[in-house]
């Protein structure tokens, strides 16, 4: 499991970014719902009593994520793979919510988040035990300063060049924390301890690594931009106008994703047609979560007179091992592929069973034939081992590796 504490400061009060907030959510899952492959479902939004920080505001998403994934890797996952289940608990200023997958029981994102009026300079915020302050790493975001990637950058949504008509506020220099600090401005501070856990033999650091970085701090600091650039829409409503606006859009996404369902059940091409999900504990109607047969056949009723034709898609994985080490036998190539293998047939097993048989692997050993050219190597410099500065320059240089 990966600990983050993630600090976002911002130049408002927690008494106006909790309008801010409420009103970029429900704004985001609009913008982000085209219904195809892609949206949001709205299942629950209620109050709750005696939960997470006491009382509160209680929600259930479904995030429908099949636009954003190849259609190659699409063609081979059943469809409750492309989705993504939030729940969360606003009990505001403290915040809980947790993301997990339907079909992966060992990943999970857990969210606790505390607000407070201050430039985020308090230490251990959440009370977390000795093991866990070790292992935490804390991450300060700026989010005027914070480089955004290419393609989430919006000149409308740049603090640095965003002016605010209804407060005055804005544009913010690089300085704008130490301005706040110094002239008594408004300023406050997110504290969020995210703890991703991907527990799965091979991809488990790097999968936790990735999520952080590019699933939860870039997305985390696009929202903030956009609550900040979007302030002009909501100084001045009230939380009784912000509750009215989320049933809106629940209202309107539950029509987006209804037309994208009967859609799909015209047009789908879903390798598992057939395959049977459970229908979550959240919702009484269908939803997306439960594509199945017997959505479409009701009791008593004959099949259809033509017969879904079988897919014949497989998935070829190709495993290129460029181990150049002459001190190491060649059966280790073999094994860490099918070490690799193995892990894969496992998961396919117990969360894919449909896969089976549809998965390939083929190992392609590279490096031997540059042994002779590490061995010199090592003969001359042998305290860098294989590993020697020039190794890639001589290797890229070879006849050898050419032809190769």
């Amino acid at each position: 499991m990966l600990i983050k504490e993630y600090r976002i400061l911002l130049p408002l009060s927690v008494e106006e970014y909790r309008i801010a907030q409420l009103y970029m959510i429900q704004k985001k899952s609009r913008l982000d719902s085209s219904g195809e492959g892609s949206g949001v479902e709205i299942i629950t939004n209620k109050p709750y009593d005696e939960g997470p920080g006491g009382s509160g505001q209680y929600t259930f998403k479904i995030y429908h994520i099949g636009s954003k994934i190849p259609a190659w890797i699409r063609s081979v996952l059943p469809s409750s793979a492309l989705q993504a289940h939030e729940e969360a608990w606003n009990a505001y200023p403290y915040t809980k919510t947790r993301y997990s997958s339907p079909i992966m029981d060992r990943f999970s994102v857990e969210v606790e988040t505390k607000y407070f009026n201050d430039a985020g300079q308090r230490e251990n915020v959440f009370e977390l035990d000795g093991d866990e302050l070790k292992e935490r790493i804390v991450d300060v975001m700026d989010f005027v300063k914070d480089p955004v990637p290419s393609y989430d950058y919006s000149a409308d949504e740049d603090p640095k060049l965003y002016h605010s008509t209804k407060t005055g506020r804005g544009p913010l220099n690089d300085d704008w924390v130490d301005d706040c600090v110094r002239n008594n401005k408004p300023i406050m501070c997110a504290y969020k301890l995210c703890k991703v856990e991907f527990r799965y033999w091979g991809v488990q650091s790097r999968a936790e690594r990735w999520i952080h970085g590019f699933a939860l701090r870039n997305t985390m600091l696009r929202a903030h931009r956009q609550a900040w650039a979007w302030q002009d829409e909501w100084t001045g409503l009230s939380i009784e106008q912000i509750r009215r606006l989320e049933e809106e859009v629940a209202e309107h996404l539950s029509r987006v994703m209804a037309h994208a369902e009967s859609a799909d059940s015209d047009t789908s091409s879903d390798v598992y047609f057939d395959c049977i999900e459970a229908s979550p504990p959240h919702s009484s109607k269908p939803s997306l979560i439960r594509w199945s047969s017997e959505l479409l056949i009701a009791d008593g009723e004959s099949p259809p007179l033509t017969p879904r034709p079988d897919s014949n898609t497989s998935l070829l994985i190709i495993v290129f091992h460029g181990d150049v080490s002459p001190e190491l036998p060649a059966e280790h190539k073999m094994t860490d592929v099918n070490s690799l293998k193995a892990v894969v047939e496992s998961l396919i097993s117990c969360h894919y069973p449909q896969l089976k048989s549809r998965v390939h692997f083929i190992a392609v050993s590279c490096g031997n034939e540059l042994n002779a050219i590490v061995s010199q190597l090592v003969s001359i410099s042998p305290s860098f081992g294989v590993f020697h500065p020039s190794l890639a320059l001589l290797l890229s240089s070879s006849q050898v590796f050419q032809e190769v």
